[in-house]
């Protein structure tokens, strides 16, 4: 008995699944529809992208080989940012390099090379005194247990910071940690500058969010999400300068 070219596997729905095989014979059985097509490549991407130990994506990498053999000749793309860390059977013809670009680790094992070469920042618009007591930021959700100079900066959600970064980083201003006070509102965050000498923190002065004191990383982990979801919320509200590049 010849054996299959498919790889194995039992999970319903899965890359190698009985489900799966069928829908592909059914396709081959009509390639016919793909001759009018100008196909360009052929594009997967890992489900276990960031384990690279893991037996599924080899899997879906044999699965993958054998349904494009079927199918027009094209080039093939599999690799993503972690992709390219896998070893070179990965690779194929393109690799989609993202996140990698920016230094961000998108593997549990760590990517020799990579440093952040971001850096999230924006100008303080406004520096006020508030007594002890005051209640700041939407539905007076921070409470000020000290006399406290507020710094106001021109960056919120619209601009690509979660509203989860209250509890999960910090700012940098003058090359100190300052903490987040009163939310994230859509264009504008509040920073407690008390411990910070007056000369540090005038308005103009920026405050960084995300750079090589704030990777993304560690902050994608409180929050329970990938790096790149970060990254790809900073949009088009947000001026973007590149430098350093030829």
């Amino acid at each position: 008995m010849a054996a299959s070219p498919w790889p194995s596997s039992s999970t319903p729905g899965s890359a190698g699944s009985a489900s799966t095989r069928a829908k592909w014979r059914s396709w081959h059985a009509r390639r016919s529809l793909l001759a009018g097509l100008d196909i360009r490549c052929y594009v997967s991407h890992l489900a276990a992208y960031n384990l690279p130990e893991d037996p599924s994506n080899d899997v879906q990498r044999r699965l993958l080989e054998t349904l494009v053999a079927m199918l027009p000749a094209a080039p093939i793309s599999l690799a993503a940012s972690s992709g390219v860390y896998m070893g070179e059977h990965w690779h194929y013809d393109i690799a989609r390099v993202g996140s990698a670009l920016f230094g961000i680790q998108t593997s549990d094992r760590p990517q020799d090379g990579l440093q952040p070469c971001y850096d999230l920042s924006a100008p303080i618009l406004a520096v006020a005194e508030h007594p002890a007591g005051r209640r700041v930021g939407y539905r007076g959700v921070t409470e000020l247990r000290r006399p406290s100079r507020i710094a106001t900066a021109a960056i919120g959600y619209a601009n690509g910071l979660p509203q989860g970064y209250m509890t999960a980083g910090v700012a940098h201003v003058g090359g100190h940690a300052v903490p987040l006070v009163g939310g994230i509102a859509m264009n504008m965050t509040m920073l407690d500058v008390t411990d910070l000498p007056a000369a540090l923190c005038p308005p103009g002065a920026r405050a960084t969010f995300f750079g090589a004191a704030q990777p993304i990383e560690p902050v994608a982990e409180s929050l329970g999400c990938a790096p790149n979801a970060i990254l790809t919320q900073i949009g088009s509200g947000t001026r973007k300068i590149h430098s350093g590049g030829t």
